[in-house]
């Protein structure tokens, strides 16, 4: 058994995995994967412009049109990848087509936040296909064709003709079908622009339909990516119709390069579905560069406000009071299933004290908010008590916040480990607020179902 065979196997025994880890997961890979695919193309944004861009649906600095226009385009060609696996659709020229109008005929203005997938069926047209000559300069200075432009469709129909009748066979393993595939693509050439990032799309349908973890090629390693594809040029020679012929002992360096980063996704699956961080050690240099930019780009006069009872208490006003409600609205859908809840507090090196069970009173509780004010840190948390049959005195513990007060910025901090950071004069937007009511309500709901199993059928 080969070290991805033992990984799949481990992978496939997590599914499906539990919301919070998938979110985990989708998340992190929706802004790894558009950013880096989008910068071996020559995208500009930078990562941080990247996720407020998805997270936010805000756009920061002064990034050009067309690089949020063809990251937003982008994101919506991986949306349809998702949404074409799910409905249980095969692999065809017309989803490949879609894939292509939809990276390069959707348009959107930079301050259009609408990713949405295109609903309409998309025929294959030979007139999406390139209409020029195409070569590539190989590392020894020798020039190769790719396929002639009058060739294309008819090798475009073969390639796909041909990926349907190896599936079927299952005698390759999947990294080889995909570096069969991804070679062969790539000598055909088919279009004008956008052949790296629809050939990625398509490798990762692949993945996705086969039940693996998609993959990121990182920005940093384009020269190790282009290497191993120059590498195979070499072996399988000048000849087009060679590349459409090719087999895998000829491509060794791109199935090596590609079952790299199948194993790592798999990794990084399976710390995903047991709860570990899935923060890679360069995430901590993107943060600190991209809260840099932001630095730089605010109003200083307004990024200067600094730590005083009047900030913070416009900070417990207009953000985590509208967070402490809108978790709560979240989890009274769930009152039904315990007896009670409780609300407890803590405030700098005071002892916890216990606030009645609605945030409602606590936020509108003078004393308090003035406590707050005076405050350099406050921990809320929330407990629930009484599950179905279960004695009353069982208490389950419902997540929690705490929020620090530093000189120039707050921080947020949940149970569920999601870390959110802002300037004095900035608030939680209302994505921001559901996103963490979202973790800390699933929270809650796996913590019940983990009492569930427990105590069985005595709930």
């Amino acid at each position: 058994m080969t070290s991805i065979e033992w990984l799949y196997g481990k992978w496939t025994t997590m599914l499906p995995l539990r919301a919070k880890d998938l979110r985990r997961l989708e998340n992190k890979f929706r802004m790894d994967y558009n950013f880096h695919s989008n910068h071996i193309g020559g995208n500009q944004l930078t990562f941080e412009q990247t996720k407020l861009l998805f997270m936010l649906g805000e756009t920061s600095g002064n990034a050009s049109m067309q690089d949020y226009e063809a990251m937003k385009s982008h994101d919506a060609a991986l949306a349809l990848v998702k949404k074409k696996v799910a409905a249980g659709e095969p692999f065809s020229e017309s989803l490949i087509s879609e894939l292509y109008k939809t990276l390069f005929m959707n348009k959107f203005s930079k301050d259009d936040t609408s990713l949405s997938v295109p609903d309409s069926s998309i025929e294959p047209e030979s007139d999406m296909y390139r209409t020029s000559p195409g070569t590539f300069t190989i590392p020894t200075g020798e020039v190769y064709n790719y396929a002639a432009p009058e060739e294309v469709p008819e090798m475009m129909h073969q390639l796909v003709e041909w990926y349907l009748a190896e599936e079927k066979k299952a005698e390759l393993s999947t990294v080889e079908l995909i570096a069969l595939f991804y070679y062969r693509f790539a000598r055909i050439h088919p279009f004008e622009d956008g052949n790296g990032r629809i050939v990625r799309l398509l490798v990762n349908y692949i993945l996705h339909s086969h039940q693996y973890p998609m993959i990121v090629i990182l920005a940093s390693e384009k020269n190790l990516y282009f290497r191993a594809l120059n590498q195979c040029d070499i072996a399988v020679g000048n000849m087009v119709g060679a590349g459409m012929d090719v087999r895998i002992d000829y491509i060794r360096p791109l199935e090596a390069f590609i079952e790299k980063h199948v194993k790592y996704a798999l990794e990084m699956g399976i710390k995903a579905g047991k709860g570990e961080s899935i923060e890679e050690p360069d995430e901590f240099a993107k943060k600190v560069s991209g809260l840099k930019q932001e630095l730089a780009s605010e109003d200083l006069g307004v990024a200067q406000i600094q730590y005083s009872p009047e900030a913070v208490r416009t900070v417990i006003n207009h953000s985590i009071a509208p967070l402490l409600l809108t978790w709560e609205g979240k989890v009274k859908l769930l009152d039904s299933l315990f007896a009670d809840r409780q609300i407890a507090v803590k405030t700098d090196a005071k002892k916890v004290r216990y606030c009645g069970y609605d945030f409602e009173s606590l936020i509108h509780n003078a004393d308090t908010i003035d406590e707050f004010s005076r405050s350099l840190k406050i921990s809320i948390s929330l407990s629930v008590e009484g599950i179905g049959k279960v004695d009353n005195h069982l208490t389950i513990n419902g997540g929690g916040l705490v929020i620090d007060f530093y000189k120039n910025v707050y921080k947020i901090t949940t149970s569920t480990g999601t870390v959110t950071n802002k300037l004095y004069h900035q608030m939680l937007k209302k994505d921001e607020l559901n996103y963490i009511a979202d973790e800390l309500s699933d929270q809650l709901v796996e913590n019940i179902e983990q009492i569930r199993k427990v105590y069985g059928s005595s709930l």
